[in-house]
């Protein structure tokens, strides 16, 4: 499987926006996989739902973080926190 730390953007909402479809995915295959699990633990069905569960959690990390930096780098800084800039003549 792909690692999953190269899936990313220079754009931190694209990078959002790949991370949320990733997490999305990762829920239907824990749909599949629990259905599967039940019916069918002697086929490793229990070690791949725990996989998919690795994935999931890893890509909602992941979409936290860069929704996180995709609003930091909305918010305007409050004035008079940084000392006003001056020419360097």
């Amino acid at each position: 499987m792909r690692d999953l730390t190269i899936l990313t953007s220079p754009d931190c909402e694209e990078s959002t926006r790949i991370w949320k479809r990733l997490g999305d995915y990762a829920n239907r295959v824990l749909a599949l996989m629990s259905i599967l699990k039940g019916r069918n633990p002697q086929w490793g069905t229990g070690e791949l739902y725990d996989l998919a569960l690795d994935y999931k959690a890893a890509a909602d990390k992941r979409y936290q973080a860069d929704l996180e930096a995709t609003l930091c780098q909305k918010t305007p800084l409050p004035e008079g926190l940084l000392p006003p800039l001056t020419s360097f003549a």
